[in-house]
């Protein structure tokens, strides 16, 4: 069972890259937390047994968030500077 609130984390890991448009170190930041949600969510649909084609979405955004930290890995250090 998902919990209620579940949405709030990544609405807020969204904010974080939208914020890192004027400091990148939170996008860097963002990346990381929405990277671990994602391996943890391809994690679920192998444990169940999910084909590919419904943990595709997870795999997806967790590649798109290696990308972002990699991008923003200088800047991890000075999150507000």
């Amino acid at each position: 069972m998902v919990p209620r609130d579940y949405g709030t984390c990544p609405a807020a890991w969204g904010v974080g890259l939208l914020i890192g448009y004027w400091y990148p170190g939170m996008a860097g930041w963002a990346g990381v937390w929405i990277g671990i949600t994602m391996l943890l969510a391809v994690l679920s649909h192998l444990r169940v047994k999910h084909p590919f084609g419904k943990m595709f979405p997870a795999v997806l955004n967790l590649v798109i968030a290696a990308a972002v930290i990699l991008l923003f890995a200088g800047d991890l250090a000075h999150p507000f500077g």
